[in-house]
């Protein structure tokens, strides 16, 4: 991290320009700007440089010290970080939410199966059921699955097989 001061400020306060870091690109930008500016420098590295504008407003009335005009950047501050435990620790969270994320749907697909299962069973005992029916072959029984109403059906259509088995005999 380091303080930029504005060529006006250097010059007011006869700063000795060496005691200041050489400036870069991205610093130069920000005093022609105004704007904060923001670089990946390496892959790891992340730079950021703050603009400090001056103005009259606020807590600190920068223009009482300062000989500069209102809205003028009188300096910037730049900072420099390593953000590589960062991106690490970003991986880790998204890769254990990515992974919670398939065991839910692992856990609900199993947990749907268990609901549907015995729909689908049922459904099909109940076609072959109808279609012996309807050829005359009263013999086939459902399988109660289960105890709602899936499982009601499956009683209810073994017990109409056997009165139209009665009926038929």
């Amino acid at each position: 991290t380091h303080i930029i001061p504005a060529e006006s400020v250097i010059k007011q306060y006869n700063l000795d320009p060496l005691r200041f870091k050489e400036t870069n690109a991205t610093e130069m930008k920000v005093f022609k700007t105004a704007q904060p500016s923001e670089e990946y420098i390496g892959g790891d590295t992340f730079h950021y440089t703050i603009p400090y504008i001056a103005t009259a407003h606020g807590k600190t009335n920068c223009l009482s010290c300062h000989h500069a005009q209102e809205g003028e950047v009188i300096g910037a501050i730049s900072v420099e970080m390593d953000v590589s435990e960062q991106r690490s620790a970003a991986f880790q969270a998204v890769a254990g939410m990515v992974t919670l994320f398939f065991l839910f749907a692992a856990l609900m697909a199993f947990a749907l199966r268990k609901l549907i299962n015995p729909v689908i069973e049922t459904t099909a005992d109940l076609t072959h059921a109808v279609s012996q029916g309807k050829q005359g072959d009263f013999s086939v029984r459902l399988v109660k699955h289960s105890e709602d109403e899936v499982g009601e059906i499956a009683e209810q259509t073994n017990l109409l097989a056997l009165n139209a088995a009665i009926e038929a005999a």
